[in-house]
């Protein structure tokens, strides 16, 4: 807030109309005016003094006067049963006002227990107090730009647990996937296995037919086998008993031949 422009005659609340000063004139103006504003500043700082001293000598004869008439009156807005708020541990130091005090008794008068300001220190304690709510407006701004700040850092945490609980499920997917391919593998090697199986069974059933056709050849070839042999054997019997027969006609023949007279 710009500091009000002063007036001629602001200090004494007169009006003049303006004029040339000398140099000496307006150094002990100067002076003049800077030695009435620190006595202003004295009285107002005594003032405020006076008025907090008041105030708080007022506050702790309210509070022992509301102890004492709270079993006499019961109109008391304390003695209603509203509890004061002084009364909560809150561990906060609130300013107190007493308002019968700063509003004073008569109507037609300025008593008040209200310090006085002059107008040039209430437009610099105002510019003081609005700088001040500026770095406070500016510290709640920042508070609550971090706990934005807080607030997208947690969702992004969040956002990146999402992205590692998708991946640990494609790779419990990706395990699963990996496992029904060597089920369905184990499951074709199972299938060749058996078609290899049937295939043997299929060859098995053709040699058992073909043995069981060769069966009654087999059987006729050694018939045949065994008659070649008994007839061998007949005409080698016949053989032998030719033999046996020329040998005995040959020594009946050399019996004669030796048995004829020498002639």
């Amino acid at each position: 807030m710009p500091r009000p422009k002063k007036e001629a005659g602001s200090l004494t609340g007169s009006k003049h109309f303006k004029k040339s000063k000398s140099p000496s004139d307006i150094i002990a103006e100067t002076a003049g005016n800077t030695i009435s504003k620190l006595g202003n500043a004295a009285n107002t700082v005594s003032r405020a003094a006076s008025g907090l001293s008041q105030f708080t000598s007022n506050a702790v004869n309210n509070s022992n006067g509301s102890s004492a008439n709270s079993g006499n009156s019961s109109n008391s807005i304390t003695n209603s049963g509203i509890p004061l708020a002084s009364s909560v541990p809150h561990g906060v130091t609130i300013p107190q006002f007493d308002l019968n005090n700063a509003i004073g008794s008569n109507l037609y008068s300025a008593e008040s227990s209200i310090p006085e300001t002059e107008t040039s220190e209430a437009s610099k304690q105002r510019q003081i107090v609005a700088r001040q709510n500026n770095s406070l407006d500016i510290a709640l701004d920042v508070i609550k730009r971090n706990r934005k700040a807080v607030k997208l850092a947690i969702e992004i945490e969040g956002f990146q647990g999402d992205a590692v609980d998708l991946y640990t499920q494609k790779i419990n997917t990706g395990q699963k996937v990996v496992k029904s391919q060597i089920a369905f593998t184990n499951l074709k090697v199972e299938q060749s296995k058996l078609e290899q199986t049937q295939e043997l069974l299929v060859q098995q059933e053709n040699a058992t037919t073909g043995t069981k056709n060769l069966t009654e050849p087999k059987r006729e070839e050694w018939d045949l086998k065994q008659q070649l042999q008994v007839a061998t054997n007949e005409s080698l019997k016949v053989d032998i008993q030719k033999a046996q027969k020329r040998k005995e006609e040959k020594l009946a023949a050399l019996e004669t031949y030796l048995l004829l007279p020498e002639g």
